[in-house]
């Protein structure tokens, strides 16, 4: 598992270049990208994703959804479901199974700039393994 200081450190993730020619124009485009990357990085066994941020002061790496309030504590690959994250930022991304059993650890982060003021920053989950209830 990598430490928070890692999880901080990861690299964003950029799109080829061309990407840039598919990219719709307008506000969609931020969004559609984000969806590229997500499902073009994603490694075999991949059926959904979480994300991680350290937002403010807060020493605490929080993770979304927040497994307790979803039936699947992951945002949805196929068919692809826009993450509701709590504040913009960096956010790590980890990919999880069908069993909800991450593939590795956090691998790289997205920049996100839309958030759903439903999703509450301090009710994250404190870890990328969510508890299945």
């Amino acid at each position: 598992m990598r430490s928070a200081a890692e999880v901080d450190a990861l690299p964003l993730t950029v799109l080829p270049a061309d990407a840039e020619e598919i990219l719709p124009v307008g506000s969609d485009r931020s969004r559609v990208a984000m969806q590229l990357a997500l499902i073009s990085r994603a490694p075999a066994g991949a059926y959904g994703y979480r994300l991680g941020i350290k937002h403010g002061l807060s020493q605490i790496q929080r993770w979304f959804p927040i497994a307790k309030r979803v039936d699947v504590p992951m945002f949805l690959l196929d068919p692809f479901e826009p993450p509701a994250v709590p504040v913009s930022g960096s956010y790590a991304v980890v990919y999880l199974d069908v069993h909800c059993v991450p593939i590795g650890g956090p691998r790289f982060a997205v920049g996100i700039d839309e958030v759903d003021r439903r999703v509450c920053y301090s009710q994250g989950d404190r870890s990328y393994r969510p508890k299945l209830s």
